[in-house]
C-alpha cells in the first residue's frame, strides 16, 4: 500500500519520496509485486537490488530504503546488516542518494552485507522500531544475528549511540560521525568508532573528540578518529568507506555480554 501510494498524478513539491522513486518502474514492480501476492507470497522475501517501502511499528509508519547485492541472496548464507541513520533535516535516502550517488550500495556489493536506510526520526522514537525493523528484515533474509551495525551520521550517530545503550546486546558494531557524544564509559558496550570533523560549526569537533577520548581512556571500545579538511556534511563520504570496512573487520564474538 506504501508504495501504490506513490502512484499519483500531482506529487506534493515536499514529497521527497515520491520524487525520488522512478514512478514507471514502480508500476511495473507493483504489478508484479501483486501476482505473488496473489499467489500467498512475500514479495519482499530475498529480493535483491534497491527498494522502498514502509515497515509497520504499532501504529507508527516507518519508510525504509534498502539494498541487497544479489550475490548475497543467491549465497544462501547469513550476512551482516547494516542500518544507516541520516542526520536531521534529511530521510531515509540520504545514503542511498543524497551522499555519495550510492556509494553505499557499492560498498554492499564489495563487502557482501544488506543495508538498510531507515527514517532516523522513527528510529529515535523508542526501541521498538529496531526490534520491528529487524524482525522484519531477518524474515525476508537470511541476517547474521551476531553482525548487526549501526551507522549514523549527527542525529543518526545520536540515535545510534542512544539505541546500543538501550539494546547492547542487538548492536555488534556502532560508527558515529559527527555525532553520538557523550560516549558511554563502560567496557560492556559495543565496538564504537567516533569521527569528529576537524572544522565542525553544527556539532563541536572538540566535543566529540575530547568525549571519544575520555571514554577510551576509561576502558570504553571507543576509537575516536578526526580526519583532516572534513566539515559537518562532507565527512560523511570521506569516511564512508573506512567506516564499513572498520565494521566488516571486527571480530565476530557474538552480541554483547556472550562468552
Amino acid at each position: 500500500r506504501s508504495r501504490a501510494a506513490r502512484l499519483i498524478d500531482r506529487l506534493p513539491p515536499m514529497d521527497i519520496t515520491g520524487h525520488v522513486l522512478d514512478r514507471n518502474q514502480l508500476r511495473t514492480e507493483l504489478a508484479e509485486e501483486l501476482e505473488v501476492i496473489a499467489r500467498g507470497e512475500d514479495p519482499y522475501v530475498n529480493r535483491s537490488g534497491d527498494t522502498w517501502y514502509e515497515v509497520t511499528s504499532g501504529s507508527t509508519r516507518m519508510p525504509i530504503r534498502l539494498y541487497a547485492p544479489e550475490k548475497v541472496i543467491e549465497q544462501g548464507r547469513p550476512v551482516p546488516l547494516l542500518i544507516a541513520l541520516h542526520g536531521a533535516g534529511g530521510n531515509e535516502h540520504f545514503f542511498m542518494d543524497g551522499c555519495g550517488d550510492g556509494v553505499i550500495a557499492e560498498l554492499a556489493e564489495r563487502h557482501g552485507f544488506i543495508v538498510v536506510s531507515p527514517s532516523t526520526y522513527v528510529m529515535g522514537s523508542s526501541m521498538k522500531p529496531l526490534e520491528t525493523l529487524v524482525s522484519v528484515l531477518s524474515s525476508r533474509y537470511a541476517i547474521d544475528q551476531d553482525r548487526i551495525y549501526l551507522l549514523g551520521h549527527s542525529l543518526g550517530g545520536m540515535t545510534a549511540m542512544g539505541l546500543a545503550s538501550a539494546r547492547a546486546e542487538m548492536i555488534d558494531g556502532i560508527v558515529a560521525i559527527a555525532g553520538g557524544a557523550p560516549f558511554p564509559k563502560k567496557t560492556e558496550f559495543p565496538p564504537v568508532l567516533a569521527y569528529a570533523a576537524e572544522r565542525d560549526f553544527i556539532v563541536s569537533g572538540d566535543m566529540i573528540e575530547s568525549s571519544a577520548q575520555a571514554a577510551r581512556a576509561a576502558g570504553a571500545p571507543v576509537t575516536p578518529r578526526r580526519p583532516d579538511g572534513t566539515g559537518h556534511l562532507t565527512i560523511v563520504i570521506d569516511v564512508l568507506p573506512e567506516s564499513v570496512q572498520w565494521l566488516m573487520d571486527l571480530p565476530k564474538a557474538g552480541s554483547v555480554g556472550s562468552p
